[in-house]
């Protein structure tokens, strides 16, 4: 069961991956080039430039022209893959360490 869990986040993870990308081109398509960056540093660093990215898409969705759709996607993306992340660690079995004597 987790390995299917873990299975299905990561295909969300990768959808989110993609939608991220884009609007990274449109924020530097943009000349908002501080935000891109700030939203990679992040991302890479604690994990929330994707959530910032997904804010400020939605934000400027009409500016960037960004379809509601392709939001909804990523935004979709993303939830799901913190949900299923969530919950595949949840129902994994856990290691149970014994000292040794």
């Amino acid at each position: 069961m987790p390995f299917m869990l873990y299975g299905l986040a990561s295909i969300a993870s990768l959808i989110s991956l993609v939608c991220f990308i884009l609007v990274l081109i449109k924020m530097f398509q943009d000349n908002k080039t501080g935000l891109a960056v700030a939203c990679i540093v992040l991302g890479f660093c604690f994990g929330i430039g994707e959530i910032m990215a997904l804010v400020f898409a939605w934000q400027n969705a009409g500016r960037w022209r960004l379809s509601q759709n392709f939001l909804m996607i990523f935004t979709v993306a993303l939830v799901a893959f913190y949900v299923l992340y969530v919950a595949a660690y949840a129902v994994s079995p856990r290691l149970v360490l014994v000292p040794l004597q």
